[in-house]
This record gives structure tokens, C-alpha cells and sequence, in this order.
């Protein structure tokens, strides 16, 4: 309980520096589906920072669920832009899809946003009526050198009135690439050159939008931060009683969401192709990796190996995002089946080998750490603490059956990391076993490629039982603890 109470401790001393860069984030132009700036990091940065009041105040946890919501929206637009991406050609049908996912996403996030937007200022204004933290809903100050003040109301209608400006925005510029024209002379202007012009003239205006609000969200920010009676405010709606509750349902959240977000991870080591030798894999490893370092922060914030393990992860981020490229570049270039007979196909190939080389290593260094992480986890929070004087032959069993379990799981994890490259690696050798059957079937057998990917898969669907078995009892037995 003592790393609990210390995180919370920590959830006190919310940086506005934080939430100025969230602010920044989320108050950038959007270009059909891809921000300039990621929105969900400025979400999840509002998420963490609404995790005090919302176990404490009304109002705040809706909001917070309304923020987690536009996060896993905007992370959703990541294989949208590889669906756009990889349309070929440009028919209408490429832009009739590019324009489906701009309406779609830019619909919902707006409604997503608007309703959390009105949930947090709801939650400050309830705090500002009822508490002593009256900076919540007086007038602030614009800026520090500025004697202009601005209403939080006015904020707020403000933040709602940028979010729908946006949307439209985005969606709108899009119904130009819609129309149909000819080549004929039938049209004297083809409307579909105004697009970029249309493009640009909406990013300027949202960016000139988004920086007004954001100057003004930060001196309400600021006034709130000077005045430092938010968190007192929100303590004195609660009891001593509650406070205790709230720890132990604060424990039991972290843990569920790291475990959750672990296995959600296990999910992203399949390979979603049509063809193996002619496309791309769906679910790159760069966001398996980054999965793994979300987790992996949640499980290991108290120990020691939190930081190299943040490294490690966030190389092998790193490292599976520029593969994920240089193979969609190699497959737009040469396509695979071109290394059974293009000596350059094979010689541009190399550094999608070295690359998957390196991604590995990164993955094992961070498995191994992880895997350290939950060992600790679980002696700290399953069962009774080794240290205390009630620990007995069953508290020992347990922690023994669980170090098991963790093993496996990272063992396993790493023979994935291997049947990948080893998988990448017997493309490179496909025109050892090349055979040819033009004449009577018109196929072509390439090596080891399509077996080992079979064997990629079974490996992967055994990690993703194993993560089932092994996070969800570990999450079980933490949840137990502390109920």
C-alpha cells in the first residue's frame, strides 16, 4: 500500500506545464485524418492529470472517461491513414475513402471532445461554488504582462466553439476531391484545384483559433495554479474513510490497466497480411512496443527498472516504426516476390534484416526488464509482503507459482521476437527452394516463407493465452489485496 499512497501523494502536485502541453497538443490543425500534432498524447496527459480529482470530485471522472475516449480515437486514426496510404492510384474510390474516415472521425471526435470539454468545466465550476478554490470561476488574467481578463465561461465556449471549428474544417475542404471531371473540355474549371488552397486556408484558421484558446487555457491555468486551493478544495469534499477507499480503488484501477494494456499488447505479434509475399503487415511491432512501454510504466513506476525499461521500449518503438516504413517502401518499390529474382530487390531488402536484428535485441532487453518488473510487482502486491511477520508456506507457493508463470510469459514473448526475424530472414533466402510451375498452375513456392509464417502464428497465439493466464491471475491476486 505505501507505493499507492505514494502515488497518490504525487497526484497532488499536478505540473501545469503538463497541461499546457496537452493543451497544445489538442488545439492543433488536423489534415484529413492525421494531426500535426498527436492528439491522443495530449489526452492521455489530460487523463493523467484528472486521475486525483476524478476518484474525489463530481464531474471529473466523467470527463476523464470522455478523454480516454478521444485518446483510443485518435490512436484509431493510426491504420486508418495506412488503409488511406495504401490505396493505389487516384480514382475517386481512393478519394471517396480518404474522405469516409475525415467525416467519420472528425464527427465523433467532436462530440467526444464537446462533452468532456463541458464535463471539466462543469467539475471546476462545481469545485469554485463549493469550495474555497474560487480562482476556478472568477475572471483571469489573459496573460502576465496583460491587464485583459476573460471569463471561465467564456473559456469554456470558447474551447467547444474551436473544437466544432476544427471538425468542420477538416471535413469540409474534403467534399472537393468528391467531384467528378472530365478531360474533355466539357468542364472549363476543375473545382478539385482549389483543395490545397482550401487546406491551407483551414489550417491557418484553426491555428489562429487554437492559439487564441490556448493562450487564454493557459492563464486560466496559471490563475488556478497561483491561487493553490484546487487540490484543498477537492480534499475537503471528502472524508477520512473515503480517502482510504479511494487508495485501494486507485491500486486496483493502475493494475487492471496495466495488465489490460499488456495483453492488448500480445494481441499486436500477429501478422495481419493477405499475401505474405506481397503485403504489409497490419499490425506493425512498433505499436506492440509502444504498448509495451505504456504498460510497462504502470506496472514499474515504484522500481528501479522503470527507467531502463522505458528506454528499451521506446527504442524498440523507435526501431519498429522506421522498419514498418522501410518495408512499406521496399513493398512499393519491389514488392516481395521480386527477391526470388531482382539482385537489387535482395540488395535493398539488407536493411529490413538489420533493422528486424535490432528490433529484436531492443525486445529482448525490454521483455527481460518487464519480466524483472513483474517479478517485483508480484512479491509487493499479491499475496502478504515477504517482509511481514504473516508470511507463510502459502504466501511463498503463490509467489513461486507466479515467478513461474512471469518466466514463461517472457520466454515465450521472446521466442515471438524471434520467429519474426527469423521470418524476415527467410524472405532474404526465398530463391534458395524457388519453383516455378508457369505452365500448369501458375504459382510460386517460396521456401520456408509461407511455413514459418504459420509457425509465427501458433507462437503468437500461444503468447496471447499465456498473457491471459499469467497477467489476468496476477491482476486478480493484486485486485484481491487490495479490495
Amino acid at each position: 500500500m505505501k507505493n499507492f499512497t505514494k502515488s497518490v501523494e504525487t497526484e497532488k502536485r499536478v505540473s501545469i506545464w503538463r497541461l499546457v502541453l496537452a493543451l497544445i497538443l489538442l488545439v492543433n490543425p488536423v489534415v484529413r485524418v492525421v494531426d500535426i500534432l498527436p492528439d491522443f498524447i495530449g489526452a492521455f496527459l489530460i487523463v493523467s492529470a484528472l486521475g486525483y480529482a476524478a476518484d474525489r470530485a463530481p464531474f471529473f471522472e466523467e470527463a476523464r472517461r470522455g478523454f480516454i475516449k478521444l485518446a483510443f480515437i485518435s490512436l484509431a486514426k493510426i491504420p486508418a491513414f495506412l488503409i488511406i496510404s495504401m490505396a493505389r492510384g487516384q480514382n475517386t474510390l481512393d478519394n471517396d475513402t480518404s474522405v469516409l474516415f475525415t467525416f467519420v472521425f472528425s464527427i465523433i471526435e467532436a462530440i467526444v471532445l464537446v462533452n468532456a470539454t463541458r464535463d471539466l468545466f462543469a467539475g471546476l465550476f462545481h469545485l469554485g461554488q463549493r469550495t474555497d478554490a474560487s480562482a476556478t470561476v472568477k475572471p483571469f488574467a489573459i496573460s502576465k504582462r496583460s491587464e485583459r481578463t476573460a471569463t471561465p465561461e467564456s473559456l469554456q465556449t470558447l474551447a467547444i466553439v474551436f473544437t466544432v471549428v476544427r471538425a468542420a474544417l477538416t471535413a469540409l475542404p474534403e467534399l472537393l476531391l468528391l467531384t467528378r471531371s472530365t478531360d474533355d473540355g466539357k468542364y472549363l474549371f476543375n473545382i478539385r484545384a482549389l483543395y490545397p488552397y482550401s487546406i491551407v486556408l483551414s489550417v491557418l484558421i484553426v491555428l489562429i483559433l487554437g492559439i487564441i484558446l490556448a493562450k487564454r487555457g493557459v492563464g486560466y491555468m496559471r490563475a488556478i495554479n497561483e491561487e493553490g486551493k484546487l487540490i484543498s478544495g477537492i480534499e475537503s469534499l471528502i472524508t477520512d474513510e473515503r480517502a482510504i477507499e479511494i487508495e485501494k480503488k486507485q491500486a486496483s484501477r493502475r493494475t487492471r490497466t496495466a495488465m489490460t494494456v499488456l495483453i492488448v499488447a500480445a494481441f499486436m505479434t500477429l501478422e495481419l497480411r493477405v499475401d505474405n509475399l506481397s503485403s504489409v503487415n497490419m499490425l506493425p511491432h512498433f505499436i506492440y512496443g509502444a504498448l509495451l512501454l505504456a504498460g510497462g510504466y504502470f506496472v514499474c513506476r515504484h522500481s528501479k527498472v522503470k527507467l531502463p525499461l522505458l528506454i528499451s521500449s521506446a527504442a524498440y518503438t523507435a526501431m519498429g516504426l522506421v522498419g514498418f516504413f522501410l518495408e512499406i517502401s521496399f513493398a512499393d518499390k519491389h514488392g516481395f516476390e521480386s527477391l526470388i529474382r531482382d539482385g537489387a530487390a535482395r540488395d535493398a531488402y539488407i536493411p529490413l534484416i538489420v533493422f528486424a536484428a535490432l528490433e529484436l535485441i531492443a525486445l529482448v532487453v525490454t521483455l527481460i526488464l518487464l519480466c524483472r518488473g513483474l517479478l517485483e510487482f508480484s512479491l509487493m502486491h499479491t499475496g502478504v509482503d515477504p517482509h511481514s511477520d504473516r508470511y507463510g508456506r502459502q504466501e511463498a507457493e503463490l509467489h513461486s507459482e507466479m515467478k513461474k508463470r512471469i518466466i514463461c510469459y517472457t520466454t515465450v514473448g521472446i521466442l515471438v521476437g524471434i520467429a519474426k526475424l527469423l521470418d524476415v530472414v527467410f524472405r532474404y533466402f526465398s530463391d534458395r527452394t524457388y519453383v516455378a510451375l508457369e505452365d500448369t498452375i501458375g504459382t510460386v513456392v517460396a521456401g520456408l516463407v509461407p511455413w514459418f509464417s504459420v509457425v509465427l502464428t501458433v507462437l503468437s497465439g500461444i503468447y496471447i493465452c499465456i498473457s491471459f493466464y499469467t497477467l489476468g491471475k496476477l491482476r486478480d491476486e493484486a485486485e484481491n489485496k487490495y479490495s
